[in-house]
């Protein structure tokens, strides 16, 4: 099982893990321990020995699996402000960040100056703005999923278009706040949690974000009653989308996963498998290595 997990662990210090056996992952290197208190918020490890770490102290950048590091923190932006990071293999990225002046994003690659633009977001619900989701197909073209202020149940979400990397922004429609992947200009994907009424559903568009529409994911019968969560959209190997669901017994008893197959870009699905996780799991979540649809149980 090919599972790439990447943990934070203590004083600002993130370990990149390639869990192989299911049993014991191997530690490839460290993010650099930036003094006393500093914690990892967010990290992602990408193609080739690169990937990103963002700590409170600042936003790194490795080249060469986690060995060495180097500051890609934008000019001017303070890291407990950034709440969106997406980086391409070739160190090319955006960071977006909120404060009450509103949402900046700089857009750039590691070396190189970055650039920053507003976006025309909505006040939000509860007086600051929540995470950001990112994802873009291209250097040109991408897709920005903002948190408009979560409160009590309730998850409203904003989503912006753009075509020109990053330097403005269109809004579009957006069903709920969540993760969002898209696939090609047309084809996209968000996993929402649950919004008040609507509980946690995968929406998929073939408009580029115009309009949305739930997947058909069918139900297991064991598992009508169950909570059921969709923690991150579904990951694209060719042609086929494989989409996994966590769930929980309506009784908190037992936890788990079912994937789904999808051949034609999320019109269809169908059920490919429906595990328990082992005894006594207290979470149950998911990855994938880059662009295959292995999943594992944590």
């Amino acid at each position: 099982m090919a599972v790439a997990l990447v943990a934070a662990l203590a004083a600002g210090v993130v370990a990149f893990m390639a869990a192989c056996d299911g049993r014991r992952p191997t530690v490839l290197g460290t993010a650099p321990a930036s003094g006393a208190g500093a914690d990892v918020a967010q990290a992602q490890l990408l193609a080739g020995g690169r990937g990103w770490a963002l700590t409170t102290t600042g936003l790194y950048w490795t080249a060469d699996g986690a060995r060495s590091w180097t500051d890609a923190t934008p000019d001017g932006v303070s890291p407990s402000t950034i709440s969106g990071v997406l980086f391409q293999p070739d160190g090319h990225g955006w960071v977006v960040s909120s404060d009450t002046s509103g949402v900046h994003i700089a857009r750039g690659a590691v070396g190189s100056t970055w650039r920053t633009s507003a976006l025309k977001a909505r006040t939000p619900a509860m007086g600051r703005f929540g995470p950001a989701s990112l994802s873009f197909v291209d250097p040109l073209h991408g897709w920005l999923l903002l948190d408009a202020g979560s409160h009590g149940p309730f998850a409203p979400g904003q989503l912006f278009r753009t075509s020109d990397g990053g330097a403005t922004w269109v809004p579009v429609s957006s069903p709920a706040f969540g993760s969002i992947r898209f696939v090609s200009s047309a084809v996209g994907y968000l996993a929402a949690r649950a919004n008040g009424p609507k509980p946690s559903t995968l929406y998929v568009t073939h408009d580029g974000g115009t309009s949305w529409t739930p997947a058909s994911l069918p139900t297991p019968a064991r598992h009508s009653a169950d909570v059921r969560l969709v923690d991150a959209p579904p990951v694209v190997n060719g042609t086929t989308a494989t989409a996994v669901v966590g769930w929980v017994a309506n009784d908190g008893t037992r936890r788990g996963l079912t994937s789904y197959a999808s051949p034609d870009a999320g019109r269809t699905w169908s059920l490919v498998t429906d595990q328990d996780a082992p005894p006594g799991a207290a979470a149950v979540s998911w990855a994938a290595a880059a662009g295959t649809p292995d999943v594992g149980i944590v």
